[in-house]
This record gives C-alpha cells, structure tokens and sequence, in this order.
C-alpha cells in the first residue's frame, strides 16, 4: 500500500529517531491497522495506530498515539521522577 510506503519513508528520514518499527495489517473487506514505534536518541519512544479505511478512497477514521519519556539523566533506577525539579534546572 502506497500510505504505508511513504508513512515508512517519513519515519526512516526522522533525524532523530534510532529505530523504527512499522506494521500493517488489512481488516476485510476495505480497512487496515498500521501500527508503529518510534525509539529516539533520547530513549523516548513514540507508539502509534492507525485504523484506515482504504476504498472507495483512503481516510484515517481513527487513531491513537503515545509518547514515553525516555530515562531522564540525574535520576537512578527504581527512584521517583520529580520532573519539575529537573525543568526547573534549565
């Protein structure tokens, strides 16, 4: 599917993504499930979803996307976040 490709194309030309991940599934008989991750230099990751009807002509109909903080400098493993302090240092 040519959405895919270019939606493919778009995340692989992100300058600051490190890896990525892409899938799509059709949903008979005229949708289809995109599905994808987005890891960046900072250790974040972007996850998202796309359902699509594809003909007569294709629409994304609905979607979801979520956004996880990657692991912030100065705070240890298993230590709580306070990350109005760590704002609040810049």
């Amino acid at each position: 599917m040519e959405y895919v490709a270019s939606l493919q194309e778009l995340l692989t030309d992100t300058p600051f993504a490190t890896a990525t991940s892409l899938s799509y599934e059709e949903r008979p008989p005229s949708a289809g499930l995109v599905r994808g991750i987005l890891f960046f230099s900072d250790g974040s990751q972007l996850d998202f979803r796309e359902f699509l009807i594809t003909h007569p002509a294709l629409r994304v109909i609905k979607y979801g996307y979520h956004y996880r903080m990657g692991r912030v400098v100065g705070v240890g493993p298993g230590q709580p976040t306070d990350y109005s302090r760590l704002i609040s240092q810049k």
